[in-house]
């Protein structure tokens, strides 16, 4: 992750676009309800039968291009796509976790 924000400032010394957006998703919610299955689904493109337990939090990250649409009002001229690195915390539904 260093490397990607060690770019990011060169780029900005430089006067370059941006490589990439950060986005960062914090998967909340009660004990055994989906959200490790969710993540894997989001990252790996796959589901799991029995995920294990999650003891603490885990992060999956996710590159996406993001290509907006040419005649949306709101695109941002000279950029039609842009690279992301999505980051989800998959936080444990444990009681001793609610802090």
């Amino acid at each position: 992750m260093r490397f990607w924000r060690e770019r990011e400032r060169d780029n900005k010394e430089h006067n370059f676009a941006p490589l990439c957006g950060q986005i960062r998703v914090l998967v909340v919610g009660d004990s055994c309800v989906g959200k490790s299955s969710l993540v894997h689904l989001i990252v790996k493109g796959s589901s799991i039968v029995r995920p294990s337990q999650t003891i603490g939090c885990t992060v999956g990250v996710k590159h996406l291009t993001y290509a907006s649409p040419a005649s949306s009002s709101s695109s941002i001229k000279g950029d039609s796509e842009r690279d992301f690195f999505v980051e989800l915390w998959d936080v444990s539904g444990h009681e001793r976790y609610n802090d």
